[in-house]
């Protein structure tokens, strides 16, 4: 699970894998670790969600699918244009 939140992470920025590992000076052969399904110890997973600013629990913990969230419901029905928008709230609130 941990890769899979990683990544959406990552994207979420543009930012590959091993560019956010480089930023906080961990190895690549680490981020291949993480791919193969190891776990990061518990000092990179903090270094992570600081980054990200998310929880340790975010990046190791299984999403609920946006119909378990209530007020996530009904989001798979928005078109392109609302998605984009809904994006630029979200961007313009994770970088103020």
């Amino acid at each position: 699970m941990f890769w899979k939140n990683f990544r959406e992470l990552c994207d979420g920025r543009k930012l590959s894998p091993n560019a956010v590992a480089k930023a906080l000076r961990l190895s690549s052969g680490s981020v291949t670790a993480w791919k193969n399904g190891v776990m990061p110890r518990a000092t990179a997973l903090r270094k992570i969600a600081d980054y990200f600013g998310v929880s340790v629990a975010d990046l190791i913990e299984e999403k609920k699918p946006a119909e378990n969230i209530p007020i996530l419901r009904g989001v798979d029905k928005l078109n392109a244009d609302q998605l984009k928008i809904v994006q630029k709230i979200i961007d313009s609130l994770i970088d103020p």
